[in-house]
């Protein structure tokens, strides 16, 4: 019983330290980045040895018409894909969208009425 007690409080104390290191090295991001239109951007490439989790994004239109096609992407597929209307803004929270070491994060202007503006942020950390 006691011999059971003892991998208990070791176990717990080596999860402690491992979310303690983790949190140790948990960087905030944030990527602003003006997309002209019809133009994709690279805007984030995940380190070697790092996890990215993506939290937030906030896409600025400020132009006189709405934009049809705000986009982001996780190694080229679509996690989100949005109209923005005119001289207004969208804002989103994500859950669970996570990079791992070598993984791009892209956005993408896919109308013609101009500029648009991305704020994103997200966590970065060691990887397990």
């Amino acid at each position: 019983m006691r011999k059971n007690n003892l991998l208990l409080v070791i176990l717990v104390l080596l999860v402690a330290a491992l979310f303690v290191s983790t949190v140790a090295h948990a960087k905030d991001i944030n990527i602003v980045q003006a997309v002209n239109n019809l133009t994709e951007v690279d805007v984030y490439t995940v380190p070697s040895g790092k996890i990215f989790y993506l939290k937030d994004v906030v896409i600025g239109n400020y132009n006189s018409s709405s934009c049809c096609c705000a986009r982001i992407f996780k190694n080229g597929v679509d996690i989100l894909y949005v109209a923005v209307p005119a001289d207004d803004h969208f804002a989103h929270q994500f859950a669970n969208v996570t990079f791992k070491a070598g993984d791009i994060l892209t956005v993408r202007n896919g109308d013609s009425a101009g500029f648009i503006m991305f704020n994103i942020t997200g966590l970065q950390t060691v990887a397990p």
